[in-house]
């Protein structure tokens, strides 16, 4: 969903985003401005409105993370995540006993 804002600027800035932005793409471009700024990158809600760029820079981000852990600490994850399968079947199974 959108909404309509009127904005005043000054005649420098209003001329440079014309000038570099293009008319009919002002809208686009001060969104994903502001989106940049204040959203919340560890909300769901976010993501489900970034543009490509936003995620395409964020899949690179995690990818170079993940390129740069040491093979312990991927196995450390791996056994946590495991631990945390094996406590979920646990209760599963203690609740369906119960």
């Amino acid at each position: 969903m959108t909404k309509k804002l009127t904005i005043t600027v000054s005649d420098a800035v209003y001329k440079g985003l014309h000038k570099r932005i293009g008319r009919r793409k002002i809208s686009r471009f001060i969104d994903q401005i502001a989106r940049e700024r204040l959203g919340d990158r560890n909300s769901p809600e976010y993501w489900l409105g970034a543009s490509d760029r936003e995620l395409a820079a964020a899949y690179a981000e995690q990818a170079a993370y993940e390129a740069g852990r040491s093979a312990e600490d991927k196995k450390e994850d791996e056994d946590w995540l495991n631990g945390l399968i094996g406590d979920a079947l646990r209760t599963d199974r203690h609740d369906a006993e119960g």
